[in-house]
This record gives C-alpha cells, sequence and structure tokens, in this order.
C-alpha cells in the first residue's frame, strides 16, 4: 500500500467530550497516532511506545505508556502490546473511505494482514456500529461491499445509475477479483458468537443476508 500522505480529521473533533476528556498529553499522542503515515486502511498502526516518544522533547517512553493507558481507558485505542499492533478504533467510521469502492477493496485487505484477534474483532465490533448512523448511501454501499454484496451492472452506458445502487461492468469485475466475499466469514462468525451487536427490527433498513432475518426486520429494501 503507498505511504500515506494525509489524514482527514474533523474540526469539530477537539470539542468531543470524548476528547475534551482526555489530559493534554494524551491528546496530543492520540493526534500523533492519527497522523501516522503507516496507519492501514483499517485504522492499525504498528505498536511502537518508543518510537512516538521522540516525536516531542519532553516524552519518554514510560510517559507514551502512560498516555496511551488513559486513552484505552477512554475507549480511542485498543492495544495488542503482544502482537504490536494499534487499533483508532474510530478511524474507519469518520475517514469516508467507504464511500470509495477502490479504497474499500484495500480496507478489505489490509483487515486480513491484522495479526491480532483482539484488533480483528475491535475492528468489526466498530465496523458493525456504522450501519446503525445516519450516513451517506455511497458509504452504506461500502459497507455492503467490505462484506461481499455488491451493487448491480449498469445497463449499458445510457442506464444512469451511480454508485451505490450501480456500476460499469468492467469496474463491477474489478472490485469482485479485488474484495471477493470481503471479511463476510469473520463478521457472521462474530455475530453468532454474539462478539457483535445483532439486527433487528429498528437496525438501519437495506441490510444484506445473511445478516438480517427477513421476519425481524420486514422493511428491508434495496439500495436502489
Amino acid at each position: 500500500m503507498p505511504r500515506r500522505e494525509f489524514a482527514r480529521i474533523g474540526t469539530d473533533m477537539p470539542d468531543e467530550d470524548s476528547i475534551k476528556a482526555l489530559s493534554v498529553e494524551a491528546g496530543w499522542l492520540y493526534d500523533r497516532l492519527y497522523l501516522r503515515p503507516e496507519m492501514s486502511r483499517c485504522g492499525v498502526i504498528p505498536f511502537r511506545p518508543a518510537a512516538w516518544a521522540l516525536l516531542a522533547s519532553n516524552a519518554t517512553e514510560q510517559k507514551v505508556r502512560k498516555w496511551l493507558r488513559e486513552l484505552v481507558a477512554g475507549g480511542h485505542l485498543v492495544v495488542d502490546e503482544p502482537m504490536a499492533e494499534v487499533l483508532i478504533r474510530t478511524f474507519v467510521r469518520w475517514d469516508g473511505l467507504l464511500g470509495q469502492p477502490n479504497v474499500v477493496a484495500n480496507m478489505v485487505y489490509d483487515f486480513h494482514l491484522i495479526a491480532s484477534k483482539k484488533i480483528r474483532l475491535a475492528f468489526l465490533q466498530e465496523f458493525r456500529r456504522i450501519w446503525d448512523l445516519d450516513i451517506p448511501d455511497g458509504w452504506r454501499g461500502g459497507w455492503c461491499l467490505a462484506v461481499g454484496h455488491y451493487p448491480r451492472a449498469k445497463h449499458g452506458k445510457d442506464d444512469p445509475a451511480q454508485w451505490p445502487a450501480a456500476l460499469p461492468a468492467d469496474a463491477l469485475a474489478r472490485l469482485r477479483k479485488a474484495v471477493g466475499d470481503g471479511f463476510r466469514d469473520e463478521f457472521t462468525a462474530a455475530l453468532d458468537r454474539h462478539d457483535l451487536k445483532p439486527f433487528d427490527e429498528h437496525s438501519e433498513y437495506g441490510i444484506p443476508e445473511p445478516f438480517a432475518d427477513p421476519t425481524a426486520n420486514p422493511s428491508q429494501k434495496a439500495l436502489a
């Protein structure tokens, strides 16, 4: 994956209660981690507290570890130190990558590179939360794509439908090759284990099978 050169950070993030509750030092560290160029499309970075201590003149590895504990306690990070991985928990929720089909393919690829079972599950839990948010249709289409549910092929060049309802046949074929079933198997297994919030009649419409029982959510409707 090419080196990450930019980060999408909402200007309202400093006003969030969970961010304002952080100490200055932990907030500083969170900002620095969010900007790491090695962050994957899933929001995962290598666990490198000694290297992060070099990012400020008065930081030390001991201090960084203290600030990390604060960020973990606040739900901002999930850390698996033995597997040397850190998840920026809300990255996938707010980065906007779900609205870009080709970037979703990169996210799926990066998911399968996560070594930590703890981090994989935490990512899937955050991914599950996204469905219940008030998000654009394009993001919802990207969510479905990540678990192997595709839009239809456009009916020729005169078909006005756009993503997420339809894609040109050649673009759809490339996505099918790149994404396959996405992380559907692991997502479904986590649902079956009750590790994820189930879908029910209160969930947003359009939930793809096999994640929703039509008898429990009779108001199914296509993304188109």
